[in-house]
């Protein structure tokens, strides 16, 4: 949206006295002629005196960002977007922002609103929690992003670590008719196709500008790849009986380095289509009343292969080494009979998510009285098929950080192997699908006093209703006598691994597609969602609050503005679902679980003090 700033200038025509007397008492017929030209400011500068503004009259720590226009986030996602505000951080999944971290703690901590309505997004999780994943909202649909680092009492509970708000822009705020499409082509270095993006928006008002239509929608396609290398096991100690020849002593100065205890190199290559489509209606029913109805859709595809070679160092034995006389740790090392795995994965995943939001907002002189009911919805369907090889004592292999710690040079014997040598040890397909969704129902009333140092009195009710479910279930496909030669070789690897680290790497070894190969040797058994991790989540919430707001001026043009109250939930949780138990001397599963119940009421006070 566009910022205003208004600058009164004086602008007139003053009149020529013949005489300072004459222009005393005849100054009524020489009027100067004052007239305002309004500056309006726009771009980067004016998104930038909105967020200040929002966060100097803030009455508690909170930081803005403004898009410059509407649909002008110049960020691939919303995650990317937010991690431009001081104290917030972003996790990344295949170089791209996901969840919000603000001052360190976990994103489970954060709670993440749109439009005022709860939002929880899961991806790629195989245990969910209340973390939301970002990714599959487009920065395009919306005009201002808020932090809140300093919860009041009439903020909604959960945010911990924060609240983060992303806010689209209003039709009747915006006040005429406006309409955009961009269109975008992104093109990456390691991948030979080009990708399209659009955007558009259109809003308008009518019925005399008390009735406004927003409509916005953006569509992504990518294609990501990602090259990994890691140390994912820890590190462990050379001993006496992990040299290959005790009795050498040319060995013996080694016991007591440390060396990586497994080492993975992965190959990550998948494409993704993203659309966001937002609506929003205002109605201005009468001066005081207005009405509002707010919905966002948005569905995230996402296919990826992977591609995997893992090598257990300390399964086998150290045939020779060299160690660094500055951190111990062996930065170069050969090894017999490690443990080398290839491993092939095909992901298949679909993110939906469904959020409605109904209300409206009534100002009867000094009282502004605020209701709604929200419903959102987030669900992922995941498919996956999997093969899998292990050969449990390889040959010579070795690794080497000599010239790049951050780039080993690794190398195994059975990456060398014909693919009727490497034998399919597993084969499965896997579904999970994990829905989180939410209905709550509030009302919100705001007294203001014409004057004194109290500014208003707030009060409310929120009544909230969320379910969490996970199911998952495998199946084995019938890989007796299978080897990679009955398979499709040409998968995932499409060029020399770790391209652009400049370093002697592992180029390639034994890969196979694992989808054809699974539905040529499908299992025996129907699918059913038989893994011991089912559950479903209940949770019901009752909120109350009470809040009084204040500004004064205090010293020399400083304001002190802030508030002070309290929030009283209560929760009635259910949990049912399987449960694993392992026990010092057996584990068993319960299939039909009893339902876990608990209730608890928490009174969280709130005091903000600002001064600006």
């Amino acid at each position: 949206m566009k910022s205003y700033l208004n600058t009164g200038i004086a602008v007139g025509a003053l009149a020529v006295a013949l005489s300072s007397a004459a222009l005393a008492q005849e100054g009524a017929d020489d009027d100067q002629a004052a007239t305002t030209e309004t500056i309006l400011v726009t771009g980067f500068r004016g998104a930038f005196a909105d967020s200040l503004s929002q966060k100097r009259n803030a009455a508690q720590v909170l930081d803005a960002i403004t898009a410059e226009e509407i649909g002008q986030f110049p960020d691939q996602n919303i995650a990317e977007a937010i991690q431009r505000i001081s104290g917030v951080s972003i996790t990344r999944n295949n170089g791209e922002g996901e969840a919000v971290t603000i001052r360190g703690l976990s994103p489970t901590f954060t709670r993440i609103e749109v439009d005022g309505r709860t939002t929880a997004v899961t991806a790629d999780s195989a245990n969910p929690e209340r973390a939301s994943v970002l990714s599959v909202f487009s920065s395009d649909l919306y005009n201002s992003i808020e932090v809140i680092k300093s919860p009041t009492a009439a903020d909604i509970e959960g945010g911990v670590g924060g609240i983060v708000r992303l806010n689209t822009p209003d039709p009747l705020d915006v006040g005429e008719l406006r309409w955009g499409v961009d269109a975008s082509l992104t093109d990456a270095d390691s991948r030979d196709e080009s990708e399209p993006g659009f955007t558009g928006f259109y809003t308008n008002v009518f019925a005399d500008g008390r009735f406004g239509v927003l409509l916005s929608g953006t569509y992504e396609a990518l294609d990501r790849r990602l090259d990994k290398i890691q140390s994912n096991l820890g590190w462990d100690e050379v001993d006496a009986g992990f040299l290959a020849d005790g009795g050498d002593p040319a060995l013996t100065p080694l016991i007591g380095a440390r060396f990586p205890n497994r080492m993975r190199q992965e190959q990550r290559i998948g494409e993704r289509e993203r659309i966001n489509l937002n609506a929003k209606f205002q109605f201005q029913a009468t001066p005081d009343l207005l009405l509002s109805l707010n919905g966002l859709y948005t569905v995230d595809d996402r296919e990826e292969d992977r591609s995997r070679l893992q090598i257990q160092w300390s399964r086998g034995d150290l045939e020779s080494g060299v160690v660094d006389p500055n951190t111990g740790t062996l930065t170069e090392a050969t090894f017999t009979r490690q443990r080398t795995e290839f491993r092939d994965f095909t992901r298949i995943a679909e993110i939906e998510t469904v959020g409605l939001t109904g209300g409206f907002e009534w100002a009867p002189g000094l009282w502004l009285v605020e209701g709604g009911v929200s419903l959102t919805r987030s669900e992922e369907d995941f498919d996956e098929w999997r093969v899998d090889h292990r050969t449990n004592r390889d040959g010579l292999g070795g690794y080497s950080t000599a010239n790049d710690p951050r780039y080993p040079a690794i190398f195994t014997e059975a990456a060398g192997l014909a693919d009727a040598d490497v034998d399919v040890r597993g084969l499965q397909f896997q579904q999970r699908v994990i829905s989180l969704e939410e209905t709550d129902y509030q009302l919100d009333a705001t007294r203001e006093f014409a004057s004194g140092f109290f500014t208003s009195v707030q009060t409310g009710v929120r009544l909230a209703s969320a379910k969490f479910e996970r199911r998952q279930g495998a199946v084995a496909g019938d890989a007796g006598g299978l080897t990679y030669a009955d398979g499709d070789r040409d998968y995932v690897l499409d060029g020399a691994f770790g391209q652009g680290f400049g370093q002697n790497l592992l180029v390639t070894w034994p890969s196979v597609d694992p989808r054809p190969l699974y539905e040529a040797n499908p299992s025996a058994e129907a699918f059913s969602f038989n893994d011991e991790n089912l559950w479903t989540i209940e949770e019901e919430t009752t909120a109350v609050y009470g809040q009084l707001n204040f500004e004064t001026d205090a010293y020399d043009g400083w304001v002190a503005r802030g508030n002070a109250g309290v929030r009283v939930v209560r929760t009635d949780y259910t949990g049912q679902g399987r449960i694993d138990i392992d026990t010092a001397s057996d584990e068993f599963l319960i299939d039909d679980a009893p339902s876990l119940e608990r209730d608890y009421t928490d009174t969280l006070p709130a005091f903000n003090f600002t001064l600006s």
